[in-house]
């Protein structure tokens, strides 16, 4: 049997595959050894804790499978810091069906267990070769495969067969449960087939809203809204920060810099100490072509930035480019074919990227500057730093949530902890990302309940004045249809009014979108009610008001082709559908009697 195994050995690495992704599941809800449990947990689920060690690992594990995902590129900061939620959902959701199963009495035969693996082969084996026949899949070679006793002993397959009894069919079994009488009746299909097949061309005009400007609501009406509109406002607890940017910008000379050192490598390239697609390798800055060697396939002229463009169709064959200057940076472009293809000119292309990004010499500078702002910050406060050193930004964030990205700063790592649990006009420590170096300092700190009237008015006010200004819009609209040369015209209002926007349709569904127009909105709805030919009256809908006036319709009439590829489509996807919309319902009214204690963001919040 083992040496069955051993001749088998091509075979199997996919199962080492899902072995692997299988503990990893498996693993998720265990802490092995109580001798390892850490005091602090992340969180626990119906009573089911869930340890620091063990959410850790899960953490990594994902990590590692993301970075896989990338061909071996890490995860951007703002990526990074959203993984520890996504792995939470995923363990609640996990708890939470092993829950329900154990609840339900769902489980799995073995004869289950064996029909769900081969009616649902991993995605790994179809690119197996020994399951292949002339390059395609070959359900039979996988049958039989699955059929071999010796196939059971491999402890990936074992891993397999227990996620499969565990979780895939008694998933597949409490979907089918939730979906039992939910088919759709005849009149749901018909009316479904009849949306989708109905059709109009129509003349549309609206006012243009943006164009009028409001006045600025008085103090008294922002407080009468506040006090009318109380519930509106409850919030989490959220922070403003101000903040000071030294950004890391790179100098004339880490450029030319930059630029030698392209020189240089272009240099080595020609005397052929390496080839152009090992250096690539090496030291390309392109994360997306640097593995393939800087491989950027098939370029058509006039497709690319023009300075890289004008370098591709002015190289020969094989004739490497000085150091090509970007946005991105330098560039050494290498064209290894040139044709001709329907008149256009095209050529492969690899090429090696240097970004130019500050010195060491220019950080250290910049961290100099760093101190000096800091003394300017302590001495005269933050607001006054940008008079003295006009080189920095300052500003505000905002007000944002825990778990929020910093609005206006992006991700920086500790600031977000920072925010929540220092005080207001405290200073943060000098922090940095890719982009710059920070100062933070708490300008506001709004505690969970409801916003006060201070910090809400500016939303009240854009509120109002929303409202404000499609009231005067609405007004000017009545206005203008009284006096329209040609009512009838509805296309060429606009030729009347500079404040009007109209036009015609394509032939259009009920169900999509039109520009100008929207998406199944009241207006739509009036251009397929409407008899050709009659202009509507006001219509508000899509943030603005219309008149519409139908000019062609296709009406699916009472014969619904019952039997037709179109009809039965509709059918297996509200099916579809329905098993899904009861599924998600069933599971938030089922999360949401769960006791459910979230710590992720006082271990993870940066």
């Amino acid at each position: 049997m083992i040496q069955s195994l051993r001749n088998n050995a091509a075979i199997i690495m996919w199962i080492v595959i899902v072995a692997f992704i299988a503990t990893i599941v498996f693993a998720w809800g265990m802490d092995l050894s109580s001798r390892n449990r850490v005091r602090d947990t992340v969180g626990k689920v119906n009573g089911k804790e869930i340890t620091y060690r063990t959410f850790e690992r899960m953490v990594a594990a994902e990590r590692e499978k993301e970075r896989e995902r990338n061909n071996g590129v890490e995860a951007s900061p703002e990526q990074s810091r959203m993984l520890p939620r996504q792995v939470w959902q995923m363990e609640v959701s996990r708890i939470l069906m092993d829950q329900a199963f154990a609840d339900m009495d769902i489980g799995a035969s073995t004869d289950e267990v064996y029909e769900y693996i081969k009616k649902n082969p991993p995605p790994e084996v179809y690119s197996v070769k020994q399951f292949q026949t002339d390059s395609v899949f070959d359900t039979s070679k996988f049958v039989s495969f699955l059929n071999n006793p010796a196939v059971y002993e491999n402890e990936g397959m074992q891993a397999l067969e227990k996620h499969t009894r565990e979780f895939l069919v008694p998933m597949q079994t409490l979907r089918l449960l939730l979906s039992m009488q939910e088919f759709p009746f005849k009149s749901e299909i018909a009316y479904q087939y009849n949306e989708e097949t109905e059709k109009a061309v129509f003349e549309y005009a609206k006012v243009n809203v943006a164009a009028f400007a409001p006045p600025r609501p008085t103090d008294a009406e922002v407080a009468a809204y506040y006090q009318a509109h109380q519930d509106s406002f409850a919030t989490p607890e959220q922070v403003d920060l101000y903040y000071v940017k030294i950004p890391k910008i790179a100098t004339p000379a880490d450029e030319k810099a930059t630029y030698d050192e392209m020189l240089n490598l272009r240099a080595k390239l020609k005397v052929g100490d390496s080839s152009f697609a090992e250096e690539a390798k090496l030291e390309s800055d392109d994360e997306a072509t640097a593995s393939r060697g800087g491989y950027l396939g098939w370029v058509t002229k006039g497709s690319t930035a023009p300075q890289f463009d004008s370098a591709v169709f002015a190289l020969k064959v094989n004739e490497i480019s000085m150091p090509v200057r970007t946005q991105f940076g330098y560039h050494l472009v290498l064209v290894e074919k040139r044709e001709t293809s329907n008149g256009k000119e095209r050529a492969t292309v690899r090429h090696i990227l240097r970004k130019i990004v500050p010195s060491g010499e220019t950080l250290d500078k910049l961290n100099a500057l760093a101190d000096s702002v800091r003394g300017i910050i302590v001495s005269d406060g933050i607001l006054n730093v940008a008079k003295k050193v006009p080189s920095v930004r300052v500003d505000s964030t905002g007000l944002f949530k825990r778990g929020d990205q910093m609005p206006k700063v992006g991700y920086v790592s500790g600031a977000a902890g920072f925010a929540f649990a220092h005080v207001e006009n405290e200073l943060s420590d000098l922090l940095e990302n890719e982009d710059g170096y920070f100062f933070f300092q708490v300008k506001t700190k709004v505690k969970k309940g409801i916003l006060p009237l201070e910090v809400a008015k500016e939303r009240i006010v854009a509120t109002l004045s929303d409202s404000i200004r499609l009231a005067k819009a609405h007004g000017y609209f009545v206005e203008f249809l009284k006096k329209v040369p040609d009512k009838n015209a509805v296309a060429q209002y606009s030729k009347s009014d500079s404040l009007i926007i109209s036009g015609v349709t394509d032939t259009v569904g009920r169900a999509q979108y039109i520009p100008q127009v929207g998406f199944n909105n009241q207006l739509v709805a009036a251009a397929f009610a409407l008899p050709i030919g009659k202009v509507s009256s006001v219509i508000e809908g899509g943030g603005s008001y219309f008149v519409v006036k139908p000019l062609w319709q296709k009406k699916p009439g009472n014969n619904v082709p019952w039997g037709s590829t179109d009809v039965l489509n509709i059918n297996r996807k509200m099916i579809q559908d329905n098993m899904e919309k009861n599924y998600y319902d069933w599971y938030l009214y089922y999360m949401s009697k769960a006791k459910i204690v979230d710590n992720v963001n006082q271990f993870y919040l940066d």
